[in-house]
């Protein structure tokens, strides 16, 4: 569960926030007893949700039906996401698979063992600049963080929080103006229950934030050194600047400081504008001023990016605890819900028996069962999703300059969604109505145009036939004329030869000769 300031009760923000760290016990103890996660953080959110939520509970399953059918639900699916590494609230995004941390503050504190991890240890000198002269700060440095990074891993009782306060201590004697080293301090203060002290957290964390912001300044844009984080650039100190930011934020909300913690959060995101946890925090310290509606703006913008906060959102009584956020969660959700049924309705009412997309179709419609914003998302991105794709393409001028063709049968492959598919699919089928009709038109027309032809050829042999008999007749009557009987039959013979041969011509097409 996020930290929540309960205004209602007489406890001091600093007194809940202690119980806050206290009861991470109680969630450990929990999940050492079982290896179910997601029942030990339902106990915890119940708890909260029922306790601090002002709004009838029948609101809060009402949007919870809505966004994941089931808290339970949303958490397997959030364990699962987490599983995956889709999780895209920072670069350092590893070992982000614990649902507890994830749901709560404890999320930029596992980011901050991520980064010691993978970016700090064992090149802190590098990375820091420091000169030989200050060759002990630097050993220094390197203890606390190996120090600081178990604290993180054992929790806010964890006794590596006294060594690495040490440490960190003597590095920040050698160097007032060391960020790294304050904004440690500033996360020991915030997270250690023995160190608890949340004005001191503030103070550090601001400082951190003042100088590494002045570092920013005069570091390189990029890095072009052989090792990729020798040398922290102007991108990397800002992300260090945007996180002293925000834990600040989160030490003023701690101490009911609404608008600081408000300005805080601002100059974070305005650093780190993609960090979507951050934008959240923004929201929470926006409703705790009481000003609902802007929260509202931003936790919509966030789910539309990032469909996981959806669920995230159900865990914070300072969201649940508001009907106005509640309200425009429900509709973000109800009309992507209708838009995606709307869809799938559609593309079923159209999709043919023997469509190349109704494996994929009915895969993608089974996954929105039940129908939540969640499974409406992954509906949706699935149906956009592009793949390869080959059909029948029916082309229906059969007209070519002035003579005519049989309109063409060819097979196309495009790259394309399955939403788009079907559509395609759908307009060839009309496509091919048409093809069906003009290739009886065009075979009709083609036929036409023999017969005419074959007509002409008739006419042109029976003139042909008609040249041949008065020749024959002619011929003959000339032979009558003739003395002697050889050079008549001679004469008779010729022409009947001749005409045989001129009628063979004629109907030599006929004939098949």
């Amino acid at each position: 569960m996020p930290f929540f300031y309960d205004r209602i009760t007489a406890q001091s923000g600093l007194s809940q926030y202690s119980n806050y760290l206290e009861n991470e016990r109680y969630l450990n103890d929990l999940k050492s007893n079982t290896n179910d996660a997601i029942n030990y953080q339902l106990i915890e959110v119940r708890r909260a949700i029922g306790k601090n939520s002002y709004q009838s509970i029948k609101s809060f399953e009402k949007l919870t039906n809505y966004v994941c059918g089931t808290l339970e639900s949303g958490f397997s699916h959030l364990e699962g996401e987490l599983k995956g590494i889709n999780w895209t609230l920072n670069d350092i995004n590893e070992g982000i698979g614990n649902l507890h941390l994830m749901l709560d503050w404890k999320l930029d504190l596992l980011l901050e063992g991520q980064k010691i991890t993978n970016l700090y240890l064992g090149k802190i000198i590098q990375i820091l600049k420091i000169p030989d002269s200050q060759m002990q700060r630097g050993y220094h440095v390197e203890q606390g963080l190996t120090y600081l990074k178990n604290a993180i891993i054992e929790g806010s009782n964890s006794d590596f929080f006294s060594d690495a306060y040490d440490e960190l201590i003597k590095a920040k004697n050698i160097e007032e103006k060391d960020y790294f080293c304050l904004h440690k301090l500033g996360i020991i203060h915030l997270n250690s229950l023995k160190h608890l002290d949340i004005k001191k957290a503030d103070e550090y964390f601001r400082l951190a934030a003042r100088y590494s912001k002045a570092a920013a300044l005069v570091a390189p844009k990029n890095n072009n050194s052989s090792h990729k984080y020798e040398v922290l650039t102007e991108s990397q100190l800002l992300i260090e600047t945007a996180s002293a930011f925000i834990f600040a934020s989160k030490a003023n909300y701690i101490l009911d400081n609404k608008l600081e913690s408000i300005k805080l959060a601002q100059q974070a995101v305005e650093l780190q504008p993609e960090n979507l946890d951050y934008k959240i925090h923004l929201a929470k310290c926006f409703t705790a001023n009481g000003q609902d509606h802007i929260a509202a703006i931003i936790i919509v913008e966030v789910i539309k990016i990032d469909k996981n906060y959806s669920v995230k959102i159900l865990t914070d009584a300072d969201f649940v605890s508001k009907s106005i956020i509640l309200n425009e969660i429900e509709l973000l959700a109800q009309k992507l819900i209708n838009q995606i049924q709307g869809e799938l309705d559609y593309l079923n009412s159209i999709l043919n028996i023997s469509s190349i997309a109704k494996a994929d179709f009915f895969r993608v419609q089974s996954i929105f069962s039940p129908t939540t914003y969640l499974n409406a998302r992954e509906v949706e991105k699935e149906l956009a999703s592009i793949k390869s794709w080959t059909y029948t393409h029916y082309e229906n001028d059969f007209f070519e300059k002035d003579h005519y063709r049989l309109p063409v049968l060819e097979k196309k492959s495009i790259n394309t969604s399955i939403s788009q598919i079907i559509r395609i699919e759908k307009e060839e089928k009309g496509n091919k109505k048409a093809y069906d009709i003009n290739i009886r038109i065009a075979r009709e027309l083609i036929n036409a145009r023999i017969r005419k032809r074959e007509g002409k050829e008739q006419l042109i042999n029976f003139v042909k036939l008609l040249v041949v008999l008065i020749i024959l007749i002619t011929t003959w009557n000339f032979s009558s004329s003739m003395d002697g009987w050889f050079n008549k039959f001679l004469i008779r013979a010729s022409t009947l030869l001749g005409a045989v041969v001129a009628v063979g011509l004629i109907f030599k097409k006929d004939l098949n000769l």
